[in-house]
């Protein structure tokens, strides 16, 4: 299950939005599912989302998009 960016980007200010983000890693791990945060920018988005129990996260954060391999551009022509 993939969490939107929007409500990573307010994760650390609004109470809700870290409500719904919680309430969405509960239900996908109660269905065995794993969670991926995306739009993740700051160490404390980060930290938040481990203490809410994210899975997996991706954003800048972590590093600048990179080019595709040359086996997925192949692989798309």
């Amino acid at each position: 299950v993939k969490i939107d960016r929007s409500f990573v980007e307010r994760l650390t200010e609004d109470t809700a939005d870290a409500v719904l983000v919680r309430l969405v890693v509960e239900a996908a791990h109660s269905l065995g599912r794993r969670v991926l945060a995306e739009g993740v920018e700051t160490v404390d988005q980060a930290r938040q989302l481990v203490s809410l129990g994210a899975d997996a996260a991706q954003g800048w954060f972590f590093g600048r998009p990179q080019p595709a391999s040359d086996a997925l551009a192949a692989a798309l022509t």
